[in-house]
């Protein structure tokens, strides 16, 4: 009896440290989410691209534009949800000390690569928009999973590898771009919810 309670007091300030270290708040179903919300939104982009005749090049890149504000949006609103939800059965906070770390982390990528991004759209350089996203995406992920399950850095490098396969193909830029934002995030959200989820449910 003592040696079971021995191992879970061990058990109980392992979760403890891991809570103080690690941000568990997040939501594998956000992940599935997401990759389909950039689905969708690849698919109107693709369904712009083929109408481009009816638009011209400004109209164009703003119909583009606020289809990618609106997936972005559903996607951080989705997240932001779902990973509250989980942080309550964590016992976690969303805005805890790790939590800031971790967002801080992935936003020292992310805002010079959508700066970037922005950059090359207004100065007709589009060739390798969605290559730098993925680049930079990629990289943030692989940065900020030391605050999180491990599990991310892996979508983290599969997104870096399309970023680069896709420097080289750009004729394919919306299919690199569907894989890494759509597939990658909805295979990752599913482990994620049958590793993580559905046992603190």
């Amino acid at each position: 009896m003592e040696n079971k309670d021995a191992v879970n007091a061990l058990k109980d300030i392992r979760d403890m440290m891991e809570k103080s270290t690690k941000c568990l708040s997040l939501s594998g179903l956000s992940g599935i989410f997401m990759g389909i919300y950039a689905l969708a939104g690849a698919w109107a982009v693709h369904y712009m691209l083929n109408q481009r005749e009816s638009w011209n090049e400004w109209e164009l890149k703003g119909i583009i534009v606020e289809i990618a504000l609106l997936v972005l949006a559903l996607a951080v609103g989705t997240a932001a949800i779902l990973s509250e939800k989980r942080a309550k059965t964590s016992g976690q906070s969303i805005f805890n000390k790790t939590a800031r770390r971790m967002h801080a982390d992935l936003f020292i990528h992310l805002i010079p690569g959508g700066v970037l991004s922005i950059a090359m759209g207004l100065s007709n350089h589009t060739g390798y928009i969605t290559s730098v996203m993925l680049l930079f995406y990629g990289l943030a992920l692989i940065s900020a999973a030391k605050y999180t399950f491990k599990d991310i850095k892996y979508l983290g490098y599969c997104i870096l590898i399309l970023g680069c396969i896709n420097c080289f193909l750009t004729t394919y830029s919306l299919l690199c771009w569907s894989i890494g934002f759509g597939v990658c995030h909805i295979i990752y959200g599913a482990v994620m919810y049958f590793k993580y989820d559905r046992k603190k449910a």
